[in-house]
C-alpha cells in the first residue's frame, strides 16, 4: 500500500512536469494563417497600425493583416501605433475580406501587459449584434 502512494505521488509530480513545460500559447503567423486560407482559431503576435477608432493592422515578420475587432460604441480599444498585442481569433471566410485584402476576426486581445479583452465567444453572433438587437427590439416596444 505504501508504495501505491508513492507511485501516484511520482505519476502527479511527472505529469505536473510535463504540463509545465509544454508551451501553453503558442503564437503562429501571419504568413501561416494566410498559407493556411481557412478558418480555424489561432493566435497571432505582433505590433499595431492604427488605421481609424478599433480598425487595426497587425503586423509581424512575416507579414500584416487586418484586424477586425468590434464597433466603437460597444467598446473602445485605446491601442496605440506600435504596441504589441497578442490576438487569437480566425481568418474571415474571403466574402468578408476589405478590398480583397485579408481580415482577421479577432475572439480576444491581450495588450502586452494587461488583462484579456474578450471581444467575442467562439460561436453564435457577436454580442454587440444581439446588443443591437435587444435595443431595437425594446425602442419598437416602446412605440
Amino acid at each position: 500500500m505504501p508504495q501505491t502512494w508513492k507511485l501516484a505521488a511520482a505519476a502527479v509530480l511527472l505529469g505536473a512536469a510535463a504540463i509545465a513545460l509544454v508551451p501553453r500559447d503558442s503564437a503562429t503567423t501571419v504568413q501561416a494563417v494566410l498559407a493556411a486560407g481557412r478558418p480555424a482559431v489561432t493566435m497571432l503576435d505582433g505590433e499595431i497600425a492604427v488605421l481609424r477608432p478599433n480598425r487595426f493592422l497587425l503586423r509581424d515578420p512575416t507579414g500584416a493583416i487586418r484586424l477586425e475587432t468590434c464597433p466603437v460604441w460597444f467598446r473602445p480599444l485605446p491601442l496605440h501605433a506600435g504596441e504589441r498585442v497578442r490576438v487569437t481569433g480566425e481568418l474571415a471566410p474571403r466574402s468578408r475580406w476589405r478590398m480583397d485584402q485579408p481580415v482577421f476576426v479577432v475572439h480576444r486581445l491581450r495588450r502586452r501587459h494587461g488583462p484579456e479583452i474578450i471581444l467575442r465567444y467562439n460561436e453564435g453572433p457577436p454580442p454587440w449584434q444581439r446588443a443591437a438587437w435587444q435595443a431595437s427590439s425594446v425602442m419598437r416596444d416602446e412605440r
